[in-house]
C-alpha cells in the first residue's frame, strides 16, 4: 500500500474532489457565513472541544469493552484529538 502509484492516485483523487467542492462555492455562500457566525463558532467548539472530550469519556468509561482490544480505545481518542493528517501522523508516532 506504500507504492508510489497508490500515493499518487490518492493525492490526485483528493485534489479533484477538493477542486470540485471549491468550484461549487458562490458569493452567496460567503455572505451566508458572514450573516450567521454563530454556526461557525458552534461547529468549531463541538469539533475541537466537545468531540475529543466525549471520545475520552467513552474510552475510559467503557473499559470492559476495550479490555481485550485496547488499541480501539487509543484509535478513538487519537482520531478525535488530532484533526489533520500532519498532526495525526505526529500523534501516531508519539503513541508508539
Amino acid at each position: 500500500m506504500d507504492s508510489g502509484f497508490f500515493t499518487f492516485f490518492l493525492s490526485l483523487t483528493l485534489s479533484v474532489m477538493m477542486m470540485g467542492l471549491g468550484l461549487q462555492l458562490t458569493p452567496r455562500d460567503f455572505i451566508r457565513v458572514s450573516q450567521f457566525p454563530k454556526v461557525i463558532f458552534l461547529t468549531l467548539l463541538s469539533q475541537l472541544v466537545i468531540l475529543p472530550v466525549l471520545a475520552s469519556l467513552c474510552s475510559t468509561r467503557t473499559k470492559h469493552l476495550f479490555k481485550k482490544y485496547g488499541y480501539i480505545a487509543v484509535f478513538l481518542v487519537k482520531v478525535n484529538y488530532f484533526k489533520n493528517s500532519y498532526s495525526n501522523n505526529l500523534g501516531t508516532i508519539s503513541l508508539l
